[in-house]
């Protein structure tokens, strides 16, 4: 009796933060309309003949009566599905079969009783004990709209496609086709500017699809139950009856009143005149006792149960799936404890950019390595390979799927090497190159060799600069982060902003966690260069040079980041590194190798190539005589590959603004490997200092 109380005054205290005085209100008001408009309602019900209609229906063949049943359940069983997909797109993470059959319960009690809302809320909270009273609204209410939406989409459709009495019917079907494919452009790619930035997260294009699939299907199946309940002789076409009974259909919803009764006959009255008014009551008659009290019965029933399983049990359940399967962190999220020691001992030192607090981590069970990652409007984008204690690329390949599948999204993998791509393509992924890095041995390096002419030009114009490069470590004292602030602010300006996603920003915190090689001239910053340092790889990452300005200012010469580069490289032998990545950059095929890429990305790719001035880092990178390394990109089939290099290019091109970092991402903190002696010893080395 104790937990049922303190569960009871857990509900009633959620109720009342949720708005119940307004839900009520909300229900209640289309109600009171609909029994203000009785005299109207009644006029138009006076041509079904109800008596007569019963007659009928008693006389209706055995098989009409199990083909409206089997049709039932395939309406239901589509609403099941449907219920499904929304809480992937609200990733609720509850059981899926135990979530199809609480929407089924739900909605088979929800739409016979009214008050749909609260009556589908309290439903769901019943059968679903881990859900919680406030998360139930938010789903209950994101199946009414969504449903609507489909629901509007495919009536909109059939008006344009089927004939209809409505009146002006093809207009308004055009206008709904245009409202829907307004709204899948909005789930394909989420607005990130003005007011539409506002909005709600869409769900994504495949679980929109899913959405208005199972819509269609669950309104087709019900309009079939109903026609199967008309009396053998009714001369009416099931294409003629679609139009009329979806806009029923949508009356009854929008009227909230029990079962839509009132407005859903009235609207079939009036758009079926042509109909028997006696075989029309026989089929209103026998829809209602099919489809709304029947499913009604056998939900109480079934909520009355309650779930099968208690909860300790589902307690018990959730945690041993939680040991089983990797949890996917969002961005932002306070990192497990030992996160930064494999950020630090990463084969790939670019999993440092989930220092920036942008891309999320998929996070394997039982230790802090991961996968970088991030969802975009259709994907679950998995960035290079994970770091840490990791099994074999198969595992972490269906680990991403079940994530992604999990949240409605395509698993995508971006920039993945050769051996990570040839995982995924034995994983039946479609794999394309997208890109090209340059690697080269720092213990190798020779400045003298023949290949290096271009950069030793470059080196001595920066020396007769007197330039000064310092490596720095650790968060930058606030005036020299306020200048390389404004070095970096006058970069980005002469470049049309930033990028992001894959590619790191300018933040004091984000730095802190690097190497920085930083050029002055009499004290001045002129140029930095950051690197994401592992024990196993150096990646060069933010480029910044003070370009010249309209005032005259001192711009740094020529060569500048030729320097800062080569003494990162010569840093990085001096500790033994095997290996300096001096990043990618986007591919640039040639026209007999995009012949078999896609169209679509091969555009996407120069496009990207362009915003991100793939010629000048290409050229830049060159001077260096590196290796090129191929990356690649990797989806489940084409049209997710072409959608997710989509949403990738925006995200580089027009990045979102990065989140408020806590303390616990700023060094020496959660993101900061443990500090060994060794490690602090160079910590505390001064500087070291070179006149180039």
């Amino acid at each position: 009796m104790g937990e049922v109380s303190h569960r009871l005054h857990r509900a009633a205290g959620t109720l009342k933060r949720a708005g119940l005085g307004r839900l009520v209100l909300r229900q209640g008001l289309p109600i009171l309309a609909v029994l203000a408009l009785l005299p109207v309602l009644a006029g138009w019900l006076q041509g079904l003949d109800l008596a007569a209609g019963w007659a009928l229906l008693a006389g209706l063949p055995g098989h009409r009566w199990v083909g409206a049943l089997c049709m039932t359940a395939v309406s239901f069983w589509a609403l099941g599905r449907y219920d499904l997909a929304i809480h992937r797109w609200l990733s609720t993470g509850q059981n899926e079969d135990a979530a199809q059959g609480a929407g089924v319960t739900a909605i088979a009690v929800g739409q016979s009783t009214g008050f749909g809302l609260v009556i589908g809320a309290l439903v769901r909270w019943r059968m679903l004990p881990g859900l919680g009273l406030a998360r139930a609204l938010g789903v209950t209410a994101a199946v009414a709209l969504s449903f609507l939406a489909g629901w509007a989409l495919f009536t909109s459709l059939c008006l344009l496609a089927l004939p209809s009495a409505f009146p002006h019917a093809a207009p308004v079907g055009a206008l709904g086709v245009l409202a829907g494919g307004f709204i899948v452009a909005l789930c394909l790619w989420p607005p990130g500017w003005g007011g539409l930035a506002r909005l709600p997260r869409l769900p994504s294009i495949w679980l929109a699809s899913r959405i208005a699939t199972f819509a269609t299907l669950d309104c087709t199946a019900a309009a079939l139950a109903f026609w199967l309940l008309l009396p053998p002789g009714t001369e009416l076409a099931f294409g003629a009856l679609l139009p009329a009974f979806l806009v029923a259909l949508g009356a009854g919803i929008i009227g909230g009143t029990p079962g839509g009764a009132g407005p859903f006959e009235a609207t079939l009255a009036v758009m079926l005149a042509q109909v028997d008014g006696a075989a029309l009551a026989c089929a209103i008659l026998g829809f209602r006792l099919v489809y709304y009290a029947l499913p009604a019965g056998l939900g109480l029933l079934a909520a009355a149960a309650g779930p099968m399983r208690s909860l300790a049990t589902l307690r018990i359940e959730r945690e041993a799936l939680s040991r089983q399967r990797p949890v996917f962190r969002r961005a932002g999220r306070p990192p497990s404890p030992d996160l930064g020691w494999h950020l630090a001992t990463a084969d790939r030192a670019e999993a440092g950019l989930l220092r920036q607090g942008e891309l999320g981590w998929l996070e394997a069970p039982g230790s802090g390595g991961g996968w970088a990652a991030a969802p975009t409007g259709s994907a679950l984008v998995a960035i290079g390979a994970p770091f840490g204690p990791w099994g074999a690329a198969r595992h972490w390949i269906a680990a991403l799927r079940a994530e992604a599948r999990s949240r409605g999204l395509a698993p995508v993998i971006y920039k993945a090497g050769a051996r990570m791509a040839a995982s995924a393509r034995e994983a039946g992924f479609c794999v394309v190159p997208v890109a090209e890095e340059a690697v080269l041995d720092p213990t190798g390096f020779c400045l003298d060799s023949p290949e290096h002419r271009q950069l030793r030009r470059k080196l001595r114009r920066a020396e007769k600069a007197g330039l000064v490069i310092t490596r720095e470590m650790g968060p930058p004292d606030p005036a020299t982060s306020a200048e390389m602030a404004a070095v970096s602010a006058a970069w980005e300006a002469g470049r049309g902003g930033a990028r992001g996603f894959s590619m790191g920003r300018f933040c004091p915190v984000y730095i802190g966690h690097q190497h920085r090689y930083v050029a002055r001239s009499r004290g001045r910053i002129l140029g930095f260069a950051s690197f994401h340092v592992s024990t196993r790889e150096w990646v060069l990452d933010l480029m910044r040079t003070l370009p010249d300005s309209p005032e005259g200012g001192t711009a740094a010469p020529d060569g500048t980041m030729h320097a800062l580069v080569l003494r990162a490289i010569e840093e990085a032998a001096a500790r033994g590194c095997p290996r300096l990545s001096l990043a990618a950059v986007p591919l640039r095929g040639t026209p007999a190798e995009d012949s078999g890429t896609p169209p679509l990305f091969a555009a996407l790719r120069a496009r990207l190539d362009e915003a991100t001035g793939g010629a000048g880092l290409r050229q830049f990178k060159a001077c260096f005589a590196p290796r090129w390394e191929p990356l690649y990109m990797a989806a489940p089939n084409r049209l997710a590959l072409a959608l997710a290099a989509v949403d990738i290019a925006r995200r580089v091109a027009r990045p979102r603004a990065l989140p408020r970092l806590g303390p616990e991402f700023a060094a020496p903190g959660g993101l900061a490997p443990p500090r060994t002696a060794d490690r602090a010893a160079r910590e505390q080395a001064p500087p070291l200092r070179r006149a180039s």
